[in-house]
Order: C-alpha cells, then sequence, then structure tokens
C-alpha cells in the first residue's frame, strides 16, 4: 500500500469563528488584504461584515466582487492583475468555491511568472510559494478551503481546467456554520450534493486508503442525516453545522485520493451548458453508481 496524505491548512471551526480573521491576517504581519468574493455574498450582508472586521483592525482591504458560479480563465486573469496592482499581501477567499478557487489560484500565480493557461495545461509547474490564503466558506459543498484544487472554465473551447498543486492550499480555513444560514434552499441542495459526490468518490477510489475511508464515511453520514434538514429548514443552525462538517471532511478526503467518474461527466455539462457544479454531479451519481 502506498499513499500520500498531506493537509498543511489550520482549520478554525465554529460559530463565530468568523471573528478570527483580523487575528489570522495580523499573525502573518499583513496590513492589506485582497478579498476574493461575490454579488451574493455581498447582498447577503456577509461582506459587510468581514470589511467591519477588517476595518475596526485598522488592516487595509481591495475587494474583487466579480466572482460567478463558474469563473472563466479570463476572470481569473483579471482577478490576479487587480491583486498585482493592490499590492496586498494576504489573499482572502470568500464565498463558495468559485471564490475560493479563484483566490487561492490568483495568490499563487501572483508570485510565479508565465501564463495561466500554461499553468492550467501543466506546460509550467509552480516553483514559488504564493501569498497565503485564508478561505472562508459561505457554502456547504465544495470544500476548496481545504483543497489542492481550483477549477476554471475555457470561454472558447468550453472545456475546464484546474490546478491540482499542495502550493495552492490555503494557509487557514475559516469554517463558520452562521455564514451558511442564509443560503437558499436550491443552492443548500446542490452544494450539499456536491459533498455527498466527493465523500463517495472518495470512498471508492482505488486510491482510498486507511486514512480517507473513515473520513470520507463520517462525511456521507453526516450529509444523509442533515442535508434535508438544511434544505428543508435554513435556520437549523445544528444542520447548517453538520453539513459545513461534512464539506469539510469530504474535501480532505479526496483531496488526497481524488475524484472519480461523476465529476468527469459533470464537468462537461458545466463547461457547456453552465450547470452549477453540485447540481450536475446529483444528476450524474445515480447513473454512475448503478453502473
Amino acid at each position: 500500500m502506498q499513499f500520500t496524505f498531506k493537509s498543511p491548512t489550520e482549520i478554525v471551526f465554529g460559530s463565530g469563528s468568523i471573528k478570527q480573521i483580523s487575528e489570522k491576517v495580523e499573525e502573518m504581519a499583513s496590513n492589506h488584504v485582497f478579498v476574493v468574493t461575490d454579488n451574493g455574498v455581498k447582498v447577503a450582508g456577509i461582506l459587510g461584515k468581514v470589511v467591519k472586521l477588517l476595518e475596526e483592525a485598522k488592516i487595509q482591504y481591495t475587494i474583487f466582487d466579480k466572482i460567478n458560479k463558474e469563473p472563466t480563465i479570463q476572470l481569473l486573469e483579471e482577478a490576479l492583475d487587480e491583486l498585482k496592482k493592490s499590492g496586498a499581501q494576504v489573499v482572502l477567499g470568500l464565498g463558495g468555491g468559485s471564490s475560493m478557487d479563484t483566490a487561492k489560484a490568483a495568490a499563487i500565480l501572483v508570485k510565479n511568472p508565465g501564463t495561466v493557461i500554461n499553468y492550467l495545461k501543466g506546460k509550467e509547474s509552480f516553483k514559488n510559494p504564493g501569498l497565503p490564503v485564508i478561505a472562508v466558506p459561505t457554502t456547504a459543498g465544495t470544500g476548496s478551503e481545504l483543497t489542492r484544487f481550483a477549477v476554471f472554465t475555457g470561454i472558447e473551447i468550453k472545456t475546464k481546467y484546474s490546478f491540482g498543486d499542495y502550493k495552492i492550499m490555503a494557509k487557514y480555513a475559516i469554517l463558520d456554520p452562521e455564514l451558511t444560514l442564509t443560503l437558499p434552499p436550491k443552492m443548500t441542495a446542490g452544494t450539499g450534493m456536491d459533498a455527498l459526490t466527493h465523500a463517495i468518490e472518495s470512498y471508492v477510489n482505488y486510491a482510498a486508503h486507511p486514512i480517507s475511508e473513515p473520513i470520507a464515511m463520517h462525511a456521507i453520514k453526516l450529509v444523509a442525516k442533515s442535508l434535508r434538514k438544511a434544505v428543508a429548514k435554513g435556520d437549523n443552525l445544528k444542520a447548517r453545522e453538520d453539513m459545513l462538517m461534512a464539506s469539510a471532511l469530504a474535501a480532505i478526503a479526496f483531496s488526497s485520493t481524488r475524484v472519480g467518474i461523476v465529476h468527469a461527466t459533470s464537468q462537461p455539462a458545466g463547461a457547456h451548458f453552465s450547470i452549477p457544479h453540485g447540481i450536475s454531479n446529483a444528476i450524474m451519481l445515480p447513473y454512475v453508481m448503478e453502473y
């Protein structure tokens, strides 16, 4: 048996843990944060809470809030340009997987010369560590805060490309279930199915090992227990807590084993038809399990 299990990210979990953002920035001796987020997080008032925390700690910030549900390579390049202009020393990904993926990718690219597409196609590899990243999920599903992956869509040929390097992993992951309380039912269901798919595909993977298997199985049990509760009653904090934990555990598991056929078949659907990733996984999961 041979496997690699590596998790360099410090996890801060629990209600109210968002308050530790300023503390983590200060630990890195930084006074300027580049915040990557989306309009939904802004409308929900979550971005305002983070800005207030930064201002109270007298930490400068630059906000990039153009993230959409399926980030493109061009959007990543735009975020990278804005990061370079800002001079920020820390990147904060606030939102779902799209925001956190963009934050992780921009943070590593800013410290490594070359073109984005060459890195995505594997023509170049990262030689230098990136800027430190703080990942703060507002959904429970992608697990991007704890993985070595970041996925982007090419507009011209509608193909998904991904980074897969331990160097892009966040330094800190702050998981506050209270940030997921306002997530709409449809998005709660879609992201929850993403977490379930991650866990199942890790558990049955040929690369599964004695560390990944119990982690993935616990994630499956948490989803089975709490996803329907979180969809039916969004303000159920215990269900939201379970789902955020399930997402994190599934991410830890599949970051080591990778995923499988569900993701291989669902990604083209997302690239060609802009179907949210969790929904396309949910569509394909029963067919792959039957196969």
